[in-house]
């Protein structure tokens, strides 16, 4: 919950930052994703979902789009843009076991909005 929640957050306080309107795009399920879904297997699914969020923070750390768009403006609002794109597809991928979770990712998105509430509560 907490990756998943930092992540929305880092991505989307870039984008409402950087980028002068939201991001759309027209999303479909693919590969290894739609032929879990298609054949049931929820727990591989959400395992490559999972998956997909490391990789996407591990990108944010690797090329940090958040300095990049200080020196180099249009690369770096490209790579935000490309970000919340992967954010959207995670975001649709999500709707099957955590459909409010999903809801508020692509809200967020749609408005071009950091969260201004943590996605999760905390457990104490």
């Amino acid at each position: 919950a907490n990756g998943l929640g930092n992540l929305t957050s880092r991505i989307m306080k870039m984008a409402e930052t950087h980028l002068s309107e939201p991001v759309r795009i027209n999303h479909s399920f693919h590969g290894t994703l739609k032929s879990c879904f298609e054949s049931f297997e929820i727990q591989k699914a959400m395992n490559h979902v999972w998956t997909e969020i490391s990789e996407l923070d591990g990108k944010i750390q690797s090329t940090e789009p958040f300095k990049l768009v200080k020196t180099d403006p249009e690369k770096g609002r490209a790579l935000i843009t490309e970000l919340v794109e992967k954010l959207i597809h995670i975001g649709h991928s999500l709707a099957f076991v955590m459909p409010e979770t999903s809801k508020k990712i692509l809200s967020l998105i749609d408005e071009n909005k950091t969260p201004q509430t943590p996605l999760f509560s905390r457990i104490d």
